[in-house]
């Protein structure tokens, strides 16, 4: 890793494992939610049905799903084993940041500006392996984690290939446009990098200038993987009858969630104030890099770039189709890293005292988030809400799913033996009351003694609680459980 590894070894690779035990411990604490149930089922599918998924409108990272079948067909479907690819690609992230820290923060800067990049890339380093955001997705069975690797790795290709003599130039493009049209099939979002790339390229100029057939051959590879994809974004953007089910989010709110996400990690502690010492970090590498022409203006100005590029554009999707999730953009996270970071090296030029201390909050944040988020339980229980219906249900009882989708997640945890019906849609309030509510499920439970209802995220189903309000009239409650984002009650119905 060149000459900060030869003088620190022990201490980048102290970071690598201290990155991987963060992401390893209590892996399996927190139960499957419904997006971990769903890469199970999509990865064990019949083949040929997967294949057809990266072709199929709405389906969402098809390539992780398809890496993921052998690894399920060799260490099985547990939580661990469901989990443990995305521990080792969130612990790739680290280095492949320090990596990506020398190389950028040399991009066209001078030779002053060179001798800080390596106190630079180990702090960024340090920053990327305990963030709490970070180590969330890296213990959790989807593509994200991924989705950073290579994400990282996109980048480091199009620095490498920048940076090519003619005999090596063409096995450095190749690379750069396979690893880019890879993150088209892992997530959707991953497109909104390219104009973060092109701004790479344009402010390596005139030195990129003799790589333009290059990277013109890269944008237009980049058309037909991506062929497949457009077709059916497109279909569904323009389509007037197309919900994904999110809520529209302005501008201002967008940035305020991904700096609390970056910033803290899960938890709803510690208070938003603390927060705002990543908001002083990053600001400073934005002042203070403008301020010393000819060294990292270049690369900081990429930097904002990728931070600020993305969400922009979303925001700008989300005008016509409500898309924004904070994860969809979790490959933010080493621009916000390497950010604050630049920031907090700039800021130690002027006052050491200063840059200590906001050093010292910042890692005390992401540590107190990463241990938070290991002792609490965030993601709905339905390991412990399964566990208590196998204990208490009689062998002819029905259970009713309110939201249905999670009968899915209830049924990785107690299997499907047991008669189960979903519940009945109730927030259309032009065409639903609770008397067809009421109609509906006495249909569904006739015959029936006792009924329990399992709830979870049961008001973007039955936002008035009809389901719940004609099992209280027609039944007597007998035991009810809640547990993280799941709550079920049996009743005895009259």
């Amino acid at each position: 890793m060149g000459e900060g590894r030869r003088r620190h070894p022990w201490l980048l690779w102290a970071i690598i494992l201290l990155a991987f035990a963060l992401r390893v411990y209590h892996l399996d604490f927190q139960s499957l939610w419904r997006d971990e149930v769903d890469a199970l089922r999509f990865a064990t599918r019949p083949l040929a049905q997967l294949l057809d998924t990266f072709t199929k409108p709405g389906e969402n990272g098809p390539l992780f799903f398809l890496l993921l079948r052998p690894w399920l067909q060799v260490f099985g479907q547990s939580e661990t084993a469901l989990r443990f690819p995305s521990v080792l690609w969130g612990t790739l992230s680290v280095p492949l940041t320090w990596v990506l820290a020398r190389r950028l923060l040399r991009f066209g800067a001078t030779a002053t500006a060179h001798a800080g990049a390596a106190g630079v890339s180990t702090l960024a380093m340090l920053l990327t392996a305990t963030s709490p955001y970070l180590v969330w997705y890296s213990q959790e069975g989807k593509m994200y984690a991924l989705v950073v690797a290579l994400a990282l790795g996109s980048v480091l290709a199009l620095l490498w290939a920048l940076t090519a003599a003619a005999a090596g130039v063409r096995l450095r493009w190749l690379v750069y446009i396979a690893l880019t049209s890879l993150g088209f099939y892992l997530h959707v979002m991953f497109v909104l990098l390219l104009p973060v790339h092109a701004v790479l390229f344009a402010l390596g100029w005139p030195s990129t200038r003799r790589h333009w057939r290059g990277a013109l051959l890269a944008l237009a590879s980049f058309v037909l993987p991506y062929l497949p994809l457009v077709w059916w974004q497109w279909r569904l953007f323009t389509s007037p009858t197309f919900d994904p089910g999110f809520s529209p989010v302005s501008l201002p709110r967008m940035f305020a969630i991904l700096l609390v996400a970056f910033g803290r990690g899960m938890r709803g502690v510690p208070t938003i104030g603390l927060v705002s010492v990543w908001v002083f970090l990053l600001l400073a590498a934005l002042l203070l890099a403008g301020g010393k022409p000819g060294s990292w203006r270049r690369p900081v100005i990429i930097l904002a770039a990728w931070l600020l590029v993305p969400p922009l554009l979303l925001f700008v999707i989300t005008l016509r189709v409500p898309l924004f999730n904070d994860r969809y953009l979790i490959y933010l996270g080493p621009a916000f890293y390497l950010l604050s970071a630049v920031g907090a090296y700039l800021v130690a030029q002027r006052s050491r005292a200063l840059a200590a201390g906001a050093l010292l909050l910042a890692l005390s944040l992401n540590l107190v988030g990463v241990g938070g988020q290991a002792v609490t339980p965030i993601k709905a229980d339905f390991r412990a809400a399964a566990a208590f219906v196998q204990a208490q249900r009689g062998p002819t009882d029905v259970l009713i799913f309110l939201h249905p989708y999670s009968r899915f997640t209830f049924a990785y945890y107690a299997g499907w033996d047991y008669a189960w019906r979903e519940a009945p849609f109730t927030n259309d309030r032009q065409r639903v009351s609770l008397d067809s509510t009421g109609a509906v499920l006495t249909r569904l439970v006739q015959g029936a003694d006792h009924v329990w209802l399992i709830e979870s995220e049961a008001e973007t189903w039955d936002r008035r609680a009809f389901n719940r309000q004609w099992l209280d009239a027609h039944g007597e409650p007998v035991v009810t459980h809640a547990v993280t984002g799941v709550r079920v009650t049996r009743w005895a119905l009259r």
